[in-house]
């Protein structure tokens, strides 16, 4: 993937996404293309929009957009992708 400027990443003869191969790699479009590239490759958690049992909102340690956040809440669930090379 370094050799290339762009990369093509294909399922069932259907562009899935078409990038600079960083670009694949830091944001893809899909779990597909997540789950395609790295090893190993991203790890996905099930979540929902809400509050816990105890009444304290759910909260995340990411860099979210207020925009993005109103997009989660209108969501039954969720799914978040995290590639386990991001952690020290």
């Amino acid at each position: 993937m370094t050799l290339g400027h762009r990369v093509v990443i294909l399922r069932h003869g259907t562009i899935e996404q078409a990038a600079p191969p960083l670009d694949l790699y830091r944001a893809p479009v899909n779990r597909f293309v997540a789950e395609f590239l790295g090893s190993p490759g991203h790890q996905h958690l099930a979540r929902a929009p809400g509050r816990n049992r105890d009444g304290r909102g759910r909260r995340a340690r990411a860099a979210v957009s207020a925009e993005q956040r109103a997009r989660l809440a209108r969501l039954a669930q969720f799914h978040v992708g995290v590639r386990p090379s991001t952690f020290d």
